[in-house]
């Protein structure tokens, strides 16, 4: 009878020192994945670029202003992204995207389809600036031989209309 009580009380003290850790971890792990989920609803959307706003340098689209007029970002519910057009200044008009951060105030990650040559897969950092509602791109990767341009801005002007495809 004293061994069972004694083999409780250890069994009780080893579920207490790992048991208690463990659903924390796991609590905290649900909360990240929620967080992310929510930073990630908050950008579905679509965006356009904002001209007035970007710096494409003395990139030669200032003057062929038709290549930029109207350049749109879509996010899609299933984390994929579409640019309405392709143009040499980003690498791919399709991809993944993945909000890192917990909030929309943090960094997100456009993963183009298409692999470099090498065959590596090519992603570029967005981050949010001015608005809830607008974010910088700056330096993405343009297509094999092309110049990158410095900054482009794109403002939100669609929350729905993005959960298909």
């Amino acid at each position: 009878m004293m061994e069972i009580d004694l083999y409780k009380k250890i069994l009780i003290v080893v579920l207490t020192l790992f048991g208690i850790p463990i659903v924390v971890f796991l609590r905290i792990q649900y909360l990240d994945m929620i967080d992310k989920r929510n930073n990630a609803d908050l950008q579905i959307g679509t965006y356009v670029l904002d001209v007035t706003k970007s710096n494409i340098g003395d990139y030669k689209y200032k003057i062929d202003s038709s290549t930029i007029v109207n350049l749109r970002l879509t996010f899609f519910d299933d984390f994929t992204f579409k640019f309405n057009k392709k143009v040499q200044f980003i690498y791919d008009s399709v991809g993944r995207w993945e909000a890192k951060g917990h909030s929309i105030d943090e960094w997100t990650v456009l993963y183009y389809s298409k692999r470099s040559l090498q065959g590596n897969i090519i992603g570029n950092q967005i981050s949010t600036c001015c608005t809830k509602d607008s974010f910088i791109y700056f330096s993405p990767t343009p297509q094999e031989s092309y110049s990158p341009v410095k900054k482009l801005a794109f403002k939100k002007t669609s929350w729905s209309g993005a959960l298909h495809k």
